[in-house]
């Protein structure tokens, strides 16, 4: 019988300060953001042969993730769009990724610890 699996991988609780924001301070002073990454694939050979070349290198997907994240972006929504979009042209391997971003105390008249977004996209 023939079967199929998908092993998930993430990146848990990146942290950085980046530009990111609709008003004009945020963009100068920058946003605490935490951002995680889940992402499915068939890591059946990776598993047989415990080779590199064969799974998906979680160094250089936290790499992708700063390269894009330090971009300037205005909205969290377009951050994780961009990310999504980087990732899934990098890692031909991936059928699946979720992105969430998460902007730690945004400028609110409300004491609010955290604003999220989650961006899921399967090939």
């Amino acid at each position: 019988m023939e079967h199929s699996s998908l092993t998930e991988i993430a990146l848990r609780n990146l942290r950085l300060h980046i530009p990111l924001g609709v008003y004009p301070e945020e963009q100068a002073l920058g946003s605490d953001v935490i951002l995680n990454v889940r992402a499915w694939y068939d890591a059946t050979l990776a598993a047989t042969t415990d080779r590199l070349s064969h799974a998906v290198d979680y160094l250089r997907l936290c790499e992708v993730l700063c390269d894009v994240a330090y971009q300037n972006c205005a909205l969290a929504e377009h951050l994780a769009e961009k990310i999504v979009i980087k990732i899934l042209s990098e890692f031909e391997k991936l059928q699946a990724v979720e992105v969430e971003v998460i902007k730690l105390s945004p400028p609110t008249a409300c004491p609010l610890e955290a604003f999220s977004v989650k961006r899921y996209v399967r090939r």
